[in-house]
C-alpha cells in the first residue's frame, strides 16, 4: 500500500485499476489500497459533508468561472477531529464515449419479435392508440399499458415507450 501526502487545494478521486487515490485539502494523507475503504476518510472520525452544491448555486460561482463545464459540484466537508472546514471541488477530467454492457437498448435489441411487451401511451394520444389497436395491441387496465408484440412496437417506432414485459 502506497501513501501520498496531499497538499492540493481541492479534492479529487481517481480510480486506477482496482485502486483508489483520493486527494483532499492541505495536509491529508491519502492511501492507495485494494480494499473497499474510502481513503478520504483517513484515520479517526470521518469528515461530515453538510453542503453539496450544484454548478450555478450560490457558493459555486467563482469555481464555475474558473472550471466552466468541468465543474460537477462543490462540497463543504467538516472535520470534527481538527475543527476545520474543507471546501472541495469535483471536476470532470476527461469525457469519453461509453456504452454500458447491459444497456436498456441492447437488451431491447435482443428480444424476439413475438415477445409481448407493455407500452405506455397517454390517453390524449388517440391516433397512436388506434395504430396500436389496429396492429393487434390490447389494453391491460391492471398495468395501465398496452400489450403488443415487440416486433409491432419496433415497426411503429415505439421501442422507447416500452415500460415492461408480460
Amino acid at each position: 500500500m502506497a501513501q501520498f501526502q496531499c497538499f492540493g487545494k481541492f479534492s479529487f478521486h481517481k480510480t486506477i485499476e482496482r485502486h483508489t487515490l483520493c486527494r483532499v485539502a492541505t495536509g491529508f494523507t491519502a492511501q492507495l489500497n485494494r480494499d473497499n475503504v474510502d481513503p478520504c476518510q483517513g484515520e479517526g472520525a470521518p469528515m461530515e459533508t453538510r453542503l453539496h452544491l450544484k454548478p450555478g448555486q450560490n457558493g459555486t460561482k467563482q469555481w464555475g468561472q474558473k472550471y466552466g463545464e468541468r465543474l460537477v459540484c462543490v462540497r463543504y466537508r467538516y472535520d470534527s477531529d481538527t475543527g476545520q472546514r474543507h471546501k472541495t471541488v469535483e471536476l470532470i477530467e476527461k469525457t469519453l464515449p461509453w456504452r454500458p454492457a447491459n444497456s436498456r437498448e441492447q437488451h431491447l435489441m435482443q428480444r424476439a419479435a413475438d415477445e409481448p411487451v407493455l407500452l405506455r401511451i397517454e390517453y390524449e394520444e388517440c391516433e397512436l392508440r388506434e395504430q396500436v389497436r389496429r396492429a393487434g395491441g390490447r389494453w391491460q387496465p391492471a398495468e395501465r399499458a398496452w400489450v403488443v408484440a415487440y416486433g409491432v412496437a419496433a415497426d411503429l417506432n415505439l421501442v422507447d415507450r416500452i415500460v415492461g414485459d408480460i
